[in-house]
């Protein structure tokens, strides 16, 4: 008896897990219309959180309460603040609030921001199947400063955008993707 107990515990289980999520029909058209948008190279970003990679300086300013309410080292909210990644043909302007630690350079006339206005370098979309999501990689270049970038825009237009620098450490956002109109 234990042992069919037991067997019947270990179905149970096996069969009440999942590994991954079924893709429906509503998915794949949404995911269609994304690949649409993206395609046209004219569309907008509008980030919501932001993800920086936990350091101890930024961890210091969490604890003397210089972050705000609701955040954390790891996590902020951009609600409030202006930021925008504009796509137009083979051009980005971009303005993403940057926490972090910058490495290299910087100086007085520096941004703090992740900012851009220039023309966009080695840009491509792929198929990513198993997150049913589409990828865009791309890299932007302001002043002494090179952005690697990849986007990757999901069927209910969430996108989430990391941010590599060649002075700054890595930065991830979450947001929406869609037309400057929608956003």
């Amino acid at each position: 008896m234990k042992a069919y107990s037991f067997f019947i515990a270990i179905a149970f289980v096996l069969c009440s897990c999942s590994g991954s999520k079924t893709v429906t029909e509503q998915d794949i058209n949404n995911l269609n219309n994304v690949q649409e948008l993206l395609g046209t190279k004219q569309f907008s970003l509008e980030a919501q959180w932001a993800y920086p990679l936990t350091i101890g300086s930024l961890s210091q300013l969490t604890n003397a309460g210089l972050i705000g309410n609701g955040n954390t080292a790891g996590s902020i909210n951009l609600q409030g603040n202006p930021n925008f990644m504009h796509i137009k043909n083979d051009s980005i302007h971009m303005y993403l609030p940057y926490y972090g630690e910058r490495r290299v350079g910087g100086g007085y006339n520096s941004n703090s921001a992740v900012e851009a206005k220039n023309v966009m370098r080695n840009y491509e979309i792929k198929d990513h199947s198993k997150k049913n999501a589409k990828v865009i990689t791309f890299d932007v270049s302001q002043q002494t400063e090179t952005y690697n970038v990849t986007i990757t825009t999901f069927s209910n237009k969430s996108s989430s955008i990391v941010v590599n620098s060649n002075q700054r450490a890595s930065i991830r956002y979450k947001g929406t993707v869609g037309t400057t109109s929608e956003l």
